[in-house]
């Protein structure tokens, strides 16, 4: 049977206990009802939240500065996902900060995290709406879809490729190529051995011209390449003496001449024209004096006693 003393140690134990645990109570619960809190809402649009849960944490650029407080669908537009944030009392929220669901690890739970924010734009105040950015999740399945829509591009191109028609013309390209093959072949052997034949004697071109270089080599040696080179500065020199004044007045009397020459010409020419009957009549009886002259020498030759006796007749 229980003394008295039993029972009023044990109900001291309890009343102390009960206390402990009391005050263990109001230190837990007594932080947050004093702790002055902002709240912010968060709207993401036709987007999943899986993963995000109420207590997941609120963090800016790494730190813990809030948590999540309720999540809700708007009645107004269900699409729509309304997460209620509360940060530390005085952090600063600024209009142009982005609100973005970020992975945990391997787990599949997300955190929200806020990015951006520049000094000069203004802050927003407890209740308002913090607008949401781009994750890089958002931005892989962008490119996914667009990667995606390219493929499918890229199938229906190959299959428009690939239909019985262009098959067809594919089957014909390659029998001309074949065909037109099968009948070049002996041309293109050979314009092979033709291009051999004309790179052996190229060769031997090139043993020659590099014998020619090597005997020149041997011929031309300094000293003649000197008495060249001096001889060049020499007659170089002369040209710069040229007084080109003097080359301009001779070759002004040079054309003159030639121009006089020509009128010479002309006036022979045109004399020779208006004369012409006359020294075709000229020419007649010179011809004719001549023709006379080779008949007398005839005679003379064969009998010269006819000027014996023409002699005695006169």
């Amino acid at each position: 049977m229980i003394s008295r003393a039993q029972k009023l140690r044990l109900a001291v134990f309890l009343l102390i206990g009960f206390s402990i645990l009391l005050f263990i109570i109001i230190l837990l619960l007594g932080s947050r009802i004093t702790e002055r809190r902002d709240y912010y809402q968060i709207v993401f649009e036709e987007t999943s939240v899986f993963g995000l849960q109420i207590g997941s944490a609120v963090l800016y650029r790494g730190i813990r500065i809030g948590r999540v407080e309720n999540i809700e669908i708007d009645r107004n537009r269900i699409s729509d996902i309304i997460v209620s944030i509360s940060v530390i009392h005085g952090t600063p929220i600024k209009a142009d900060q982005e609100a973005t669901m970020i992975m945990v690890g391997i787990t599949g739970l997300k955190q929200i995290e806020l990015r951006g924010g520049t000094n000069a734009s203004a802050f927003l105040k407890s209740g308002d709406t913090i607008p949401t950015g781009r994750t890089l999740m958002d931005d892989l399945t962008d490119r996914a879809e667009a990667m995606a829509y390219r493929v499918e591009a890229i199938m229906d191109n190959l299959i428009e490729f690939t239909n019985k028609e262009n098959q067809e013309r594919f089957a014909s390209i390659l029998e001309n190529i074949n065909k037109t093959v099968s009948e070049t072949q002996n041309s293109i052997v050979n314009t092979i051995l033709n291009v051999n034949d004309i790179t052996t004697e190229l060769n031997l071109a090139l043993v020659v011209v590099s014998d020619i270089l090597v005997k020149l080599d041997n011929v031309m040696d300094q000293e003649r390449l000197n008495t060249i080179m001096a001889n060049t500065e020499t007659i170089t020199t002369r040209l710069a003496e040229v007084d080109y004044t003097q080359v301009g007045s001779t070759i002004e009397l040079l054309n003159e001449s030639i121009q006089r020459i020509t009128l010479m010409i002309s006036r022979i020419d045109s004399v020779v024209q208006r004369n012409s009957p006359d020294l075709t009549a000229i020419v007649e009886e010179l011809r004719e004096t001549m023709e006379n002259l080779n008949e007398f020498t005839r005679i003379i030759t064969e009998d010269p006693s006819i000027l014996i006796r023409s002699r005695r007749h006169n």
